[in-house]
């Protein structure tokens, strides 16, 4: 069956009346309203003050107080208003409908003070008139309303619809209004039940069950006392608001680890953690080798480097502190060849300027006294590597800064809008993959540490969209059965394969809680089709647009064609992955290995398709109030304590932070703060 087309539809008076019809109820309810309620108090959306702020942007020319058509339908005017309009079609329910707009709104609706727009329309222009107090003074009047005058006397073709008003609209935008017929015209008002309440004469309790209670100790013991009281008891003493001095987006270890730092050296302060998962660490702190890298690899200087040796020296520490399981249990570099050897060379000159201690190339009967099965030229030996669980340590830092009391971690909360607002900055999110409810918290600052979305979450926050583009890669680990678990005792990595992705396959010992005590062996760095890509066959349309789109990456592609393709081909092949591994550890047999985990990891490439080789910090965002993790790959979970310790002392420079109270120092400090949050 052929639509009819736009100029068609002009002609039928029948189905122009009908329209009409159901506009006139909507601005029959809507003026009921205004004309009952303090109109300040209204809400037409859920996002008015983002429609509000656009509206103005967009039209400063418009006089709210009284219309000019001018403004609406000429054909210039009529471009401008479609694209507004378009920004909303997936956030505003019937956008696109027909409404009726009062031209001076001092007056009521009457033929000659009422002209017909689009429901975006009708929300811009009367947000904007309650806001400003310009619909106050109709709750002062008597009005009669003039809208059944305005039926019958209304002459559609010259007045109201018109051919002006349906060219507005595209052949689709035709036909959604006409769908004002079945819907009744509804407008939506989050006030709507409050009006109601007050003309039924309800009563409502003072508190629900659950809430004013005495404490529940078994949430405070695993959510800490901040969310438990909040839980208890702001809905009904606050109204819901979360205010904080300061939220950080994102739970996976460096998230936690700042927090933890920040309520370290600032006693005073509140903290927000906000995670889009059920659970912290749920994606590159959880899903990895598990080794407490030494800062063999990095440029010298870089905020890598420092951070790793570092980083390295604090993690034991803290695992020790906090009687977690970690093992130094050493690494090799092995070459396999003389050729392979300089890189081995190169390593120790590197390694050494970083700061590394205690290294040694070894030879190959030195590297059979270490490790037998390991076949090579020679190795760069390193006793201070180990390995630990990065997932169980991120919990441990979450239990420990949720226990000060002053912290809150909020879990499957993705954020998704960030406002600055009398001085403050608003972040609204939700639930991912559900439609409700609206969740919003308050502070002061940001700090973000999204991982695979560090440039979506920055591009919100008001950062560079098209700086530091993430890229994700799926390493995939197969692990040793049970009888062929001691074929090696310690980490053995092949020498760097170039490109600046992978480290290459290599075998790690693992003390995973949730994997057990084990050998493990890969990754793999295969280009993933979603961000969250941890099979072959995960797909998301957006990630894939944002991967095929990414010059840099193109760039590195090129230069790099073995490695990208080898890469795709060992994801799928097991044979031809393990014989990666096999090239320094002949003996193994792919009948001696099962299938592991996978872990996804994030990167950034620069310009020319390099392989970013350093932490990228964006700072001093939306006005000076935020600060962006934008690259954190590799070694961060090792790097993560100073990592906090560096985006700590950023942040205390660009939000010009003082320290209030002497913050905890000196050689027991991990131990002092474990003591305050019990």
């Amino acid at each position: 069956m052929r639509l009819p087309s736009a100029d068609e539809l002009e002609q039928l008076e029948d189905i122009e009346k009908q329209w009409a019809v159901k506009a006139m109820h909507h601005a029959e309810t809507y003026f009921k309203l205004i004309s009952a309620i303090d109109p300040r108090q209204l809400r037409l959306t859920n996002i008015d003050d983002e429609i509000l702020k656009d509206f103005e942007e967009t039209f400063p020319e418009i006089n709210v107080e009284c219309l000019d058509e001018k403004d609406f339908k000429t054909p210039a005017a009529k471009e401008k208003w479609r694209n507004f309009m378009n920004k909303y079609e997936k956030r505003v329910n019937e956008y696109n409908f027909g409404s009726l707009i009062r031209i001076d709104c001092k007056e009521d609706y009457t033929e000659q003070n009422t002209m017909f727009g689009v429901r975006m329309q009708f929300y811009a222009v009367e947000i904007a008139r309650n806001k400003k107090g310009l619909n106050d003074g109709l709750r002062q009047t008597d009005h009669c309303s003039s809208l059944p005058f305005l039926l019958v006397s209304f002459n559609l073709k010259s007045t109201m619809l018109g051919r002006s008003a349906f060219k507005l609209l595209n052949r689709r935008n035709v036909i959604a209004l006409g769908a004002v017929a079945t819907t009744g015209g509804a407008l939506f008002l989050s006030s709507d039940n409050k009006v109601h309440a007050e003309s039924n004469k309800l009563k409502f309790w003072q508190s629900l069950p659950g809430e004013n209670t005495p404490e529940n100790p078994g949430f405070a013991k695993l959510r800490g006392m901040a969310a438990e009281q909040r839980f208890r008891t702001s809905l009904a003493q606050n109204n819901g608001k979360t205010d904080f001095d300061v939220v950080i987006v994102g739970g996976g270890i460096i998230g936690l680890a700042t927090a933890r730092e920040l309520l370290k050296r600032f006693p005073n302060m509140t903290v927000a953690v906000l995670e889009k998962e059920r659970e912290v660490a749920a994606h590159q702190t959880g899903h990895n080798s598990g080794v407490i890298h030494a800062g063999i690899y990095y440029k010298p200087g870089s905020r890598m480097a420092k951070t790793c040796v570092r980083g390295a020296d604090l993690m034991y520490e803290y695992c020790k502190q906090n009687q977690l399981p970690v093992e130094r249990c050493g690494k090799l570099i092995v070459a396999v060849d003389e050729k392979e050897h300089k890189q081995v060379e190169r390593l120790m000159e590197i390694a050494s300027l970083n700061g590394v201690k205690d290294l040694q190339i070894l030879n190959s009967e030195e590297i059979k006294k270490l490790e037998p099965n390991v076949v090579a030229y020679s190795a760069l030996y390193s006793p201070n590597t180990g390995i630990t669980d990065f997932g169980l340590v991120a919990q441990c830092i979450a239990n420990e800064i949720m226990q000060t009391g002053r912290a809150e971690i909020k879990l499957a909360f993705e954020a998704q809008k960030f406002e600055s607002k009398d001085g403050r900055v608003e972040i609204w999110g939700g639930e991912p993959s559900q439609r409700g409810p609206t969740l919003k918290v308050t502070a002061k600052n940001v700090i973000t540490c999204a991982g695979f979305y560090s440039d979506r979450v920055a591009g919100l926050a008001g950062g560079d969209a098209g700086r530091a583009k993430v890229v994700t890669f799926r390493g995939t680990y197969y692990q040793l059965k049970p009888e062929y678990r001691g074929i090696c005792r310690m980490n053995v990595y092949p020498v760097p394969s170039g490109g600046g992705i992978p480290v290459g396959v290599h075998f790690t010992p693992t003390v995973n809680t949730r994997r057990g005590i084990q050998m493990i062996v890969g990754p793999g760095a295969c280009l993933t089709f979603s961000r969250e890509g941890y099979t072959f066959f995960d797909f998301k349309m957006e990630d894939i647009f944002g991967s095929l789109t990414n010059l840099n990456l193109w760039m590195f592609a090129l230069k790099n064609p073995s490695l990208s393709l080898g890469e795709l081909y060992k994801d799928m092949n097991k044979r031809a992955f393990l014989r990666a591994a096999q090239a320094y550890v002949p003996g193994l047999t792919e009948d001696m290995v099962e299938e592991s985990f996978a872990g996804v990891m994030s990167q950034v490439f620069e310009k020319g398709g390099i392989a970013a080789n350093d932490y990228i910090l964006e700072r001093k965002v939306m006005d000076g109030k935020i600060l962006c993790v934008r690259n954190a790959p590799t070694p961060a979970c090792t790097a993560s304590l100073a990592i906090a310790e560096m985006l700590i002392d950023t942040a205390t420079e660009d939000f010009e932070w003082e320290q209030s109270e002497k913050s905890i120092e000196g050689p027991n400090k991990v131990q002092q703060l474990s003591a305050i949050a019990a």
